[in-house]
């Protein structure tokens, strides 16, 4: 993260975060790249990828995004696993697959019926959503970046001087 010079940036939130009031809180958040609600998302989640990857240089010691890979399980037949196989192969992701057979062979602990197959895919894996958004915060700070946390935003106002925000504090 370069510092954007000639800007004046206001991080805020009205707690400090990481907290429990966001869709951010918890410790990980599961990334997959082959898509079974179509492959219009994959570019998104690529770039998306790359940005994650890009913020875990920031920490290397502790990782913020663990390439564990992802499994997808269901039946063969299944509409949601056709679309996983179909965006992988559209953006060619590394993705294995899998028969019943070699699902439980390779995860002892995974019990699934001989109709099912699994799609492994060895690029994804899971983030730790709490680290990043500590790392960010951390490096906005380090970039100049003004923080108010604690602080709840009640009126945003835009003018020719720029935005202007008023909190509960005044």
């Amino acid at each position: 993260m370069q510092p954007a010079t000639g800007l004046n940036v206001l991080m805020t939130d009205a707690h400090m975060p990481p907290h429990q009031h966001g869709s951010h809180h918890g410790d990980t958040r599961l990334i997959r790249h082959a898509y079974g609600e179509g492959e219009k998302y994959v570019p998104l989640v690529l770039h998306a990828q790359m940005l994650w990857d890009e913020l875990s240089r920031h920490n290397e010691d502790d990782p913020i995004f663990v390439r564990s890979g992802v499994i997808n399980l269901g039946p063969a037949d299944s509409a949601f696993l056709a679309n996983v196989a179909h965006s992988a192969d559209q953006w060619q992701l590394n993705v294995e697959k899998l028969d019943a057979q070699g699902i439980m062979a390779r995860w002892p602990e995974i019990r699934v019926p001989d109709n099912y197959i699994g799609l492994f895919e060895t690029d994804s894996g899971f983030l730790r959503s709490e680290l990043a958004i500590k790392t960010w915060i951390q490096l906005a700070k380090e970039a100049g970046c003004a923080q108010l946390f604690n602080c709840p935003v009640t009126a945003i106002r835009h003018d020719d001087d720029g935005v202007t925000i008023e909190t509960a504090d005044g």
